[in-house]
């Protein structure tokens, strides 16, 4: 082989070790983001988990400020519309249901399926 041969085949390795190198960057960014994505909806899911819980042990006032908090909250972290983002949704929609059924057996009062009623009844000013 010739000079110019070990150059071509040098090159040639060089920019296919390049384009691999580049091919698994993109594969790692892209899982590392699956991975962040997953860790904060699991962190969404749990955190609305112990706020109903801890609304369904309180007192009436403390029981609207968790429904305050968990109805203004959002799903930031996820890609809107995502598997992922539809079940945090999901969690937060049975969350804001859940305390609301507790708020209208613990008051015998009916102020609809809607957070804002509640709140602004029952949520302490601030």
């Amino acid at each position: 082989m010739s000079r110019e041969d070990y150059r071509f085949w040098t090159w040639l390795l060089t920019a296919a070790l390049g384009a691999s190198l580049f091919l698994l960057a993109i594969q790692f960014l892209g899982n590392m983001r699956r991975t962040v994505e997953v860790a904060y909806a699991r962190n969404t899911f749990f955190d609305l988990q112990e706020h109903r819980a801890h609304a369904l042990r309180s007192d009436v006032s403390e029981a609207a400020e968790r429904l305050l908090w968990v109805s203004e909250g959002t799903n930031t972290k996820q890609t809107p519309g995502s598997p992922l983002d539809q079940i945090c949704t999901f969690q937060r929609t049975n969350v804001v249901h859940d305390i609301i059924v507790y708020l209208r057996a613990k008051t015998g009062e009916d102020s609809g399926d809607k957070p804002e009623p509640w709140i602004q009844k029952y949520a302490p000013k601030r």
